[in-house]
């Protein structure tokens, strides 16, 4: 099971200090790791230097535990590894940090900076290059939700994000229904049992996550769904007693 916290533009170093500080050392975290689930922290990228250096030092400490089981990646990387990009992540520079995964297409990427479905697919294949894991997000509006469409949107965005990058590779897909980013509400189990039936359908060999006002009360219902193999978790992952609590199912 996957477990990926998505920090956003959340915690200073000394925040980021004091959760792990208490959450490295919980009885629940190692039962979660030696159950084989996978947790991926997505800080903002001033912290990942910091992060890396704390998970090298708990692991280093707790031989037994497998590196591939924790681990780190950024909120979004550039199609360029290296040039005149001001602001932008290189794939290559989080590498070389210690940094496995990144987040492509989050729904507040596309919103807010304007992101397309041909720039996720630069962005994969950027990521696949480097040999890193991206996870895809993808999800419908509100709007596009009650219109009845929102099957044909949800297969063109991946259709098109997908597009020239090799889905033989380890790709993990994050479905986000705008409408239950951060609101409170939370897809129904018929909701996250159509939407994953649909995209195992298309896409059987990837793993997909529902993300979504995700917290601990309703987590072992969404991870029961058949086809879903983790959650992309917010505001709950910033609480280290609540995310303990949530990877505790």
């Amino acid at each position: 099971m996957i477990f990926a916290a998505n920090w956003k533009l959340n915690k200073t170093q000394k925040q980021a200090q004091e959760f792990f500080s208490v959450f490295l050392q919980s009885n629940l975290l190692t039962e979660s790791l030696k159950n084989k689930n996978e947790l991926i922290f997505f800080p903002q990228a001033l912290l990942s230097e910091q992060i890396s250096n704390i998970f090298n030092q708990f692991l280093k400490k707790n031989t037994s535990l497998k590196k591939e089981y924790l681990s780190w990646g950024l909120q979004n990387i550039f199609y360029n590894n290296q040039g005149a990009f001001t602001g932008e992540n290189s794939a290559l520079t989080m590498k070389e940090m210690g940094g496995s995964f990144s987040l492509i297409g989050h729904s507040e990427r596309r919103t807010l900076f304007n992101e397309t479905n041909k720039d996720a697919s630069k962005k994969i294949k950027a990521a696949q290059d480097l040999n890193l894991v991206p996870i895809l997000c993808f999800g419908e509006s509100l709007e596009l939700r009650q219109s009845g469409e929102y099957k044909k949107f949800i297969l063109n965005q991946l259709s098109q994000s997908l597009d020239c990058t090799d889905t033989s590779k380890r790709i993990i897909l994050a479905y986000e229904p705008i409408w239950a980013i951060g609101t409170g509400k939370q897809a129904s189990d018929q909701d996250i049992t159509e939407i994953g039936s649909l995209i195992k359908e298309q896409y059987p060999k990837l793993e997909l996550l529902y993300g979504g006002s995700v917290k601990p009360s309703n987590v072992k219902s969404i991870v029961s769904q058949k086809n879903i193999d983790g959650v992309l978790v917010g505001g709950a992952s910033l609480d280290h007693n609540m995310f303990l609590e949530l990877i505790s199912v």
